[in-house]
């Protein structure tokens, strides 16, 4: 699976994998000390010492294994090697610590299967099952018979659960392609998303400073007084676009909404203590924020002055529960209220507020002056953290589902073998009670397989028949020993597994707990009478059902923190996969402004900050007209696409060359071919350089319903282009309509 960040991935695969490891090593090493208490109450032909150190070093690679110091392969071999002495030391088959050897050999021989892909641990069980059955038909304690019990359970066991890891395998790598398809998607939307973001950003900040120092210059819009303020808004825009050259990630001066002040074309009237409150409440906003408010106030401040008809604009400030509010207000003309799309205050405003979580409002009326409204929130909320969501939570149970089920069905179908191995189990009651557990089983998986939770009357049924299933398990047999008697606590616990699927907290492992230890309640009282061996022998043989229902538990918590690991590496790759789609684009933004010719206008802001050019200066209208026209150019370039924004910007370096006015509305159109690109890009820098001096040329790109890109050239006066037809991917026509020239070019049915 493809990962281009190079970020820790866990998948589907591996998640199962990384469970079954520590569910089935740690059932195995509590299991352990068990056998404690089955030595206790067994005769053997041996000291107690033989098989009570053969469990020791089995518990204590369990350990090792737990802490991922030993692989659990060691663990599985300490715990064969101590079971088949378990069976060889017996002094007959009624003993229980043969009974619970015998069970817990014959669960643990399919292990492998569930941790390790192909044949080797199918190799592993057979081995197991070779050398369980030889022990067991050579032990004083066992014979053909239960050596024959023992090999049927493997083969069953080892079928069913062969089956089910193939089955769950092959969907969680069916998951892991198909995620990676999705997340090869994501990353391609971020990197649109943040590539326009940031072209978005830079295009107001340019618009905020540079093009609205240049505005009123080019209008003649200003008197003597303001050589002064212009002067230090030319040495303040400067500062910005140094800032922006540097790229997003170095460190931003951090400006106050008060400095909007200094900058402003009419004078700014602070409503009661606007100030005081704007120095206590900033620090409480993230840089980002705090800086997209003051743009956002400072565009409100520039609009007003340039299209209100004001001297003063008002500013008010307040703190309202957790929200900081700006207000600004001008008595000017107003306007219908209507905003254009991607131009003025929808763009440099409206656009800005929302993109960083400001809630921005308009009211206007014509005549009777307009209000900008900033609201946003005063707590410091880092956009870079998130939360599970509640997808991912769903997914995570959905796999908890499917590992419920391969658990549950492989403990039944070991009850199963077992139990119908003994002679003395009633066959009506062992169907009945097996075609209840499988039913209910099936019924719980068919809710829970898709991250449901259980609906109340499944839960209640599943309450109400636990103990149903142990007292009707027990009824097969009435016996007091045996293998049989493992048959009740195996069949609920597999019942029980599925009840920690729906909680993540620890309520339900103690409630499958309860309802394993009232199954064992309801045989005693109905089977006891009075008869402690009974008893005793009940309760030992709850502990394989037992360490299975902890290793559910423990394989619970790792599935659910797996599952919000994935989640939270997903978010940590967008995180940093934006990140450096910001760092590129704004880097790539640049270059094409720089190619544009951007180095020209700035030259002219430090002239003027330098004094070396007047207001009073007879061309600087005329000067400041034509960089204001260039650069809402090289704006609009950044959104007209990746390859052709650089066609773009070169046209437009050309026609600053030739002194030909190029005016460009390509919006929202790219060419996906770089062939392609280059062929529409080259013939648009033709058109300029084959236009002569002072000619007014319009380039429009456009895409039709189909997918088509069509290139539309308007110039003013005569144009050559230099092989025009020879372009054998576009078809180029020409003609001329009084004194305009009109270019259409699109792409050639014979190229395509």
């Amino acid at each position: 699976m493809s990962n281009p960040d190079g970020a820790a991935r866990l998948s589907g695969t591996q998640s199962v994998a990384e469970a079954m490891r520590v569910a089935e090593s740690g059932a195995v090493t509590l299991i352990q000390p068990m056998f404690v208490l089955a030595v206790a109450f067994s005769h053997m032909l041996v000291p107690a010492a033989v098989p009570l150190t053969m469990h020791g070093i089995a518990f204590v690679a369990g350990i090792a294994a737990s802490f991922a110091r030993l692989s659990p392969g060691w663990l599985l071999g300490a715990t064969y090697v101590a079971c088949l002495v378990d069976i060889a030391v017996a002094a007959d088959d009624r003993q229980l610590l043969f009974t619970l050897a015998f069970i817990i050999l014959v669960l643990a021989s399919v292990i492998p299967i569930l941790l390790w892909d192909g044949t080797a641990p199918v190799v592993v069980a057979a081995a197991v099952a070779v050398a369980g059955a030889i022990t067991t038909a050579l032990s004083h304690a066992g014979g053909l018979g239960n050596s024959l019990r023992m090999v049927l359970s493997i083969v069953a066991l080892a079928i069913a659960v062969i089956v089910l890891m193939r089955g769950i395998r092959g969907f969680a790598r069916m998951i892991d392609v198909e995620e990676a398809a999705v997340w090869e998607a994501e990353q391609h939307a971020i990197v649109q998303r943040a590539a326009a973001e940031t072209t978005a950003e830079y295009a107001r900040v340019l618009h905020d400073t540079v093009i609205n120092t240049f505005a009123p210059l080019a209008r003649d819009s200003h008197g003597e007084e303001d050589c002064g303020l212009i002067r230090e808004r030319c040495r303040s825009n400067l500062e910005r676009v140094a800032e922006l050259r540097k790229g997003p990630a170095a460190p931003r001066k951090r400006r106050s909404l008060v400095d909007i002040e200094r900058e402003a074309l009419v004078r700014i009237e602070w409503v009661d203590d606007a100030k005081a409150v704007i120095r206590d409440a900033e620090p409480t906003l993230p840089a980002a924020v705090a800086g997209a408010l003051r743009d956002c106030a400072s565009e409100a401040v520039t609009n007003a002055a340039k299209h209100a008809g004001v001297d003063a604009v008002r500013v008010a400030v307040r703190i309202d529960a957790e929200e900081m509010i700006v207000e600004i207000h001008d008595d000017g003309r107003g306007f219908d209220g209507e905003l254009v799309p991607g131009r003025g205050l929808a763009e440099s405003l409206f656009a800005r507020a929302e993109a960083n979580g400001i809630h921005a409002t308009l009211r206007t009326t014509t005549g009777r002056g307009t209000t900008i409204e900033l609201r946003c929130p005063t707590r410091a909320i880092d956009a870079d953290t998130g939360s599970v969501t509640l997808s991912e939570e769903r997914r995570g149970r959905a796999v908890l589902a499917r590992t419920a089920l391969v658990w549950s069905l492989s403990i039944h179908s070991a009850a199963v073998a077992i139990a119908a191995m003994d002679p003395e189990i009633g066959p009506i009651s062992l169907t009945a009670s097996a075609v209840i557990v499988f039913a209910l089983t099936f019924a719980v998986w068919l809710v829970a397989r898709t991250g449901r939770d259980l609906p109340a009357w499944l839960t209640a049924t599943t309450l109400v028949l636990v103990p149903f299933i142990a007292w009707l398990g027990y009824e097969a047999g009435d016996q007091a020993r045996g293998l049989g008697s493992a048959f009740p606590p195996l069949l609920i616990t597999g019942v029980c597994v599925f009840l920690l699927v729906m909680r993540p907290d620890r309520t339900a492992f103690f409630a499958a707990i309860a309802l394993m230890f009232t199954g064992l309640a309801v045989t005693i009282t109905f089977h006891a009478h009075n008869d402690a061996a009974f008893a005793a022998h009940g309760i030992i043989m709850q502990v394989p059902a037992l360490g299975m229902l902890v290793a559910w538990y423990l394989a619970h918590r790792v599935m659910l923190g797996l599952a919000e690991r994935m989640a939270r590496a997903r978010e940590r790759r967008s995180i940093v996969r934006r990140r450096r789609a910001v760092v590129e684009s704004a880097q790539t933004l640049w270059e094409q402004w720089s190619d544009a010719g951007l180095e020209a206008s700035l030259e002219i802001l430090r002239d003027i900050d330098a004094g070396r050019i007047t207001i009073d200066d007879p061309t600087l209208l005329e000067t400041c007209r034509r960089e204001e026209n260039h650069l809402r150019q090289v704006c609009a370039i950044a959104s007209g696409g990746v390859l052709m924004s650089w066609w773009f910007a070169r046209a437009l370096a050309t026609a600053r060359a030739r002194g030909v006015e190029l005016r460009l509305q390509v919006e929202g159109v790219d060419v996906a071919d770089p062939v392609e690109a280059s062929a529409y890009g080259t013939l648009l820098v033709s058109a300029v350089e084959g236009s002569d001096a002072d000619t007014v040329v319009t380039g429009s790109m456009m895409m039709g319903n189909t997918g088509d890109v069509t290139l539309t050239i308007v110039a003013s006066g005569s144009v050559v282009v230099p092989g025009a037809g020879d372009h054998s991917l576009l078809d180029v026509s020409q003609q001329e309509i009084g004194e305009q020239t009109l270019i259409t070019v699109c792409r050639s049915p014979v190229g395509v």
